[in-house]
């Protein structure tokens, strides 16, 4: 076992032991960073200019790199509750029950890996869970859908405690997310 103390000594380790290359510049990532950013970047690089530009920007960031990435306009970025609801009353009753059934299903096996928390005092280990605060959950989308994402990544985190999770998915065309997505995030909430 290894301890490692800060953000970048660990983002090192965890790099190097993965076999990932990301400081390599050549390929698609290069060429794509140098058409949005003007210059190649390495992998790391690209995807630290992202999150600078939202940390720095915000939301104005954000619209301006779907801008350039997809040549549209996202008005806004976030939907409410009531939107999440009305997509589950869309579904039909069979898509509904197949999703609630599959929410209960992973609710039921988290609960229980949740509750197999045990420490052996004298050897000094064992596994304790503490939720974070806030959590993210990215579900691809595009053409595709992928309800299933929603329920097996929001749905644990609800069940170990933690209070805020946010859902990240990328619109159809249409700038719309499929009903489903929506009414797996509504049934995740729970």
């Amino acid at each position: 076992m290894r301890t490692v103390i800060g953000f970048e000594p660990a983002k090192k380790l965890l790099l190097e032991n993965r076999g990932l290359n990301l400081s390599d510049t050549a390929g698609s990532i290069s060429e794509f960073s140098e058409k949005i950013f003007g210059r190649k970047m390495t992998a790391l690089q690209y995807v630290e200019r992202i999150v600078d530009e939202f940390r720095v920007r915000g939301d104005e960031g954000l619209k301006d790199i779907t801008r350039k990435f997809e040549g549209r306009e996202i008005s806004r970025f976030y939907l409410d509750r009531g939107e999440t609801e009305k997509a589950y009353r869309r579904i039909s009753q069979d898509l509904r029950a197949a999703l609630e059934s599959a929410a209960s299903r992973v609710r039921s096996f988290h609960s229980k890996v949740l509750s197999s928390a045990w420490n052996d005092e004298s050897e000094g280990y064992g596994i304790r869970s503490v939720p974070v605060g806030s959590a993210a959950a990215y579900v691809p989308g595009g053409t595709a859908k992928y309800p299933s994402t929603v329920l097996m990544t929001a749905i644990p985190a609800k069940v170990a405690g933690v209070s805020k999770v946010v859902i990240a998915s990328p619109p159809k065309v249409s700038g719309v997310l499929p009903d489903s997505v929506l009414a797996s995030a509504f049934i995740a909430k729970g």
